[in-house]
């Protein structure tokens, strides 16, 4: 008897850029642990406070929103992603492994 595969569909929301204006680096763990945000990138500015730049679907931008975090969405990163896969090459430029990369990789 063979076992059954399951397969679990995985839905993904699509993911905004968004930018936050936080009082302190505390506030920002707290919010990207509580909400599971995707932390791009965190400055402290002139002014000791946070700027970050994190990635959120819209639930969770929703309730970021509920908790009158000072911020600004930006783009669909999720989509930009999308648009830009259209410029990568689906051939095969190593021919099933007749050809060999080059680069700059060290060989030891």
């Amino acid at each position: 008897m063979s076992a059954k595969k399951i397969v679990i569909p995985i839905e993904y929301e699509d993911k905004f850029s968004v930018q936050l204006v936080l009082k302190d680096r505390k506030t920002l763990s707290e919010l990207v642990e509580k909400f599971l945000l995707d932390l791009v990138e965190a400055h402290e500015t002139e002014k000791r406070s946070v700027r970050a730049i994190v990635y959120a679907t819209k639930k969770q931008i929703a309730a970021l929103e509920r908790e009158k975090v000072d911020m600004k969405v930006g783009e669909n990163q999720s989509e930009i992603g999308r648009s830009r896969q259209k410029e990568v090459s689906n051939v095969d430029r190593f021919k099933g492994g007749k050809i060999p990369p080059k680069g700059l990789g060290i060989k030891k």
